[in-house]
């Protein structure tokens, strides 16, 4: 259920109910369309459960995602040393600080390009 409310001249606010009447997600959009789409958009992701998802993966880095894997999966296998090293690697990236939900194609790319510039073979590169 979306409530839009119209702040000050040239702003709109867009409520929308999760559920029961107290969880609410809210946005402010400068057009009445752009927030009427969005609340479109999100009342169908309610609906078909792909909010919370799409919430955890904004509120969670790459960097905790990481260190959660190397906690719960890592330790348990063999190579588990390995790949702790190249969590580090990952972790001590500026990428490592942005929400998963964030990060796209082109992130990583750079981080690739960033990894040619020190020197980082393209095997390395290909396996980490």
């Amino acid at each position: 259920m979306a409530h839009i409310e119209r702040r000050g001249k040239f702003q709109y606010r867009v409520k929308v109910w999760r559920g029961d009447l107290k969880r609410f997600e809210s946005r402010t959009f400068d057009t009445r369309v752009e927030a009427e789409a969005w609340a479109a958009r999100t009342e169908d992701e309610i609906r078909a459960g792909l909010h919370d998802a799409r919430t955890e993966a904004e509120a969670t880095t790459l960097g905790e995602a990481l260190g959660r894997y190397a906690q719960e999966v890592s330790a348990r296998k063999k190579s588990g040393a390995r790949e702790g090293y190249l969590i580090r690697v990952w972790q001590s990236s500026p990428l490592a600080k942005r929400p998963l939900a964030a990060i796209q194609g082109k992130d990583i790319a750079q981080f690739i390009r960033d990894s040619e510039g020190r020197g980082v073979g393209p095997n390395t590169i290909r396996l980490s």
